[in-house]
């Protein structure tokens, strides 16, 4: 044998060992995945470097907190489970929104990897959201008739309009200015100013006999003898609260004058109803995702559908890590607008 052909067999282990040395340098999921998500039979890695790059943003002198992660990763899963459900009605996520989501983002933290993939997960969320919506109103008119027979048809309804305050002063004052030619949301707007507890009427809402069931006797009985068009009140409800009404009409209400009430308790119930078949589809992925979180960031809390963050962290694994607090997030409460 040549002593060429002897330096080319001992070249090429060395080379091979290179090369695969190489590849899995580059392939960080493979030796350090932050999380593993196995679910319809495959595998989805978050890489340990790419998550901690991504929350550092370009603030690699300082220490990453274990709670900016933690929340981070919890909303890449999250993700990723919106993301799949909206493939399979066949939405795309549209980039323009999620990039007109993130300018008006904030986060507690200042952390933009959380605010990117919030803002992602709400937009996948809307679209699956928006595609339940869809389908629930497909009968609107029937819907709404089903809604009138059941609520309004041949009952007796006392229409009025009211604002409760927990300050009496207050109340009183809002009372004196309806008495004046203000407007029931006027008033409102105005006791809001000064009493953060305060509730009310922006319209004429209409109440029988079986939604005034729980209420107190001496409001049922005022509501169904104050003359209509007075104003009254206010009136003690409870201890520290108080309502000033006015009757706009009693009687039954046919399907049209009772409409725009139905169109509002309608869009609540479907409302309720979306987020209760969104809460199905996620119990069933969970039943069939396997989630597994690298323990230096924390545990995979399946109840809460996020990650918690670790409580004690060896030292070794905490390394570069800032051991903070946590604040529960979930996509439709990730972010808020400024």
């Amino acid at each position: 044998m040549s002593s060429s052909s002897r330096l080319l067999r001992r070249a090429l282990p060395i080379a091979l060992v290179a090369v695969l040395a190489f590849v899995l340098a580059g392939c960080d999921w493979a030796q350090h995945p932050a999380a593993t998500i196995k679910v319809d039979g495959k595998t989805y890695h978050i890489s340990e470097s790419e998550l901690l790059d991504q929350v550092a943003a370009k603030k690699k002198d300082q220490p990453v907190s274990v709670s900016a992660v933690a929340r981070t990763l919890s909303l890449r899963i999250q993700y990723l489970f919106w993301e799949q459900e909206a493939n399979k009605r066949g939405l795309k996520i549209d980039p323009s929104q999620v990039a007109a989501l993130k300018k008006t983002a904030t986060s507690a933290d200042g952390n933009s990897a959380f605010i990117d993939w919030a803002a992602k997960a709400q937009v996948a969320q809307n679209l699956v959201l928006d595609d339940l919506a869809k389908k629930s109103t497909t009968n609107l008119d029937q819907g709404l008739h089903d809604l009138y027979n059941v609520t309004f048809k041949g009952k007796n309804a006392t229409c009025i309009e009211y604002v409760v305050g927990s300050d009496q002063a207050a109340t009183t004052a809002a009372a004196n200015a309806v008495k004046g030619g203000t407007s029931f949301a006027s008033a409102l707007a105005t006791l809001q100013k000064t009493d953060t507890q305060a509730q009310g009427t922006q319209e004429v809402q209409c109440l029988t006999d079986d939604s005034l069931s729980s209420s107190p006797a001496q409001l049922v009985s005022a509501l169904h003898t104050s003359p209509v068009g007075q104003v009254t009140g206010p009136l003690t409800v409870s201890a520290a609260q108080y309502i000033v009404f006015r009757v706009s009409s009693r009687g039954p209400l046919t399907f049209e004058q009772a409409k725009p009430q139905l169109q509002e308790l309608y869009a609540q119930s479907q409302s309720q109803q979306q987020q209760t078949e969104a809460s199905a589809l996620q119990q069933a992925w969970l039943k069939k995702a396997k989630v597994e979180v690298n323990p230096r960031f924390g545990t995979w809390n399946a109840a809460k559908f996020q990650v918690d963050p670790p409580g004690g962290v060896p030292a070794k694994l905490a390394k570069g890590l800032d051991l903070g607090t946590t604040t529960t997030t979930t996509p439709s409460s990730a972010l808020s607008s400024q």
